[in-house]
């Protein structure tokens, strides 16, 4: 998305002509206390996910740098649905007999950017060994 507000339209433009099942954003930028944007905005889905931006907030810095991953789940498929994880880099949601991982690996710019993706990619590969089925 690039931000909220700057990716906002296109994502309202693909839901509204494709009315997709699972819909997944990258790089929402906003604080926890925001997050209700999507739920307010797309009133047909059911959103998950959180903010990178919780320690920020906390320290009292806010940088666009910290991001963080959104999946967006229709109402329609409510009853197929199971949140199962979230926290500032990926996403799990199960719907059906399938999982759907959500995930933000950090840029080239990132330090120790390798040891997150090992940290990140282990961690979804326990979740996927929980949910074998």
């Amino acid at each position: 998305m690039h931000g909220y507000n700057q990716g906002f339209p296109t994502a309202e433009e693909l839901v509204k002509n494709f009315k997709p099942d699972v819909f997944m954003f990258q790089e929402h930028w906003l604080t926890p206390a925001n997050l209700c944007l999507f739920q307010k905005r797309f009133i047909d889905y059911f959103a998950f996910g959180s903010s990178a931006m919780s320690s920020s907030v906390a320290s009292g810095m806010c940088m666009a740098g910290h991001l963080a991953a959104l999946t967006l789940i229709s109402n329609n498929s409510h009853k197929y649905r199971e949140t199962i994880y979230s926290d500032e880099r990926f996403v799990i949601v199960k719907i059906g007999q399938h999982l759907f991982v959500n995930v933000y690996f950090p840029c080239s710019g990132t330090v120790e950017r390798l040891v997150v993706y090992e940290n990140v990619l282990s961690d979804i590969a326990g979740w996927c060994d929980r949910y074998r089925d």
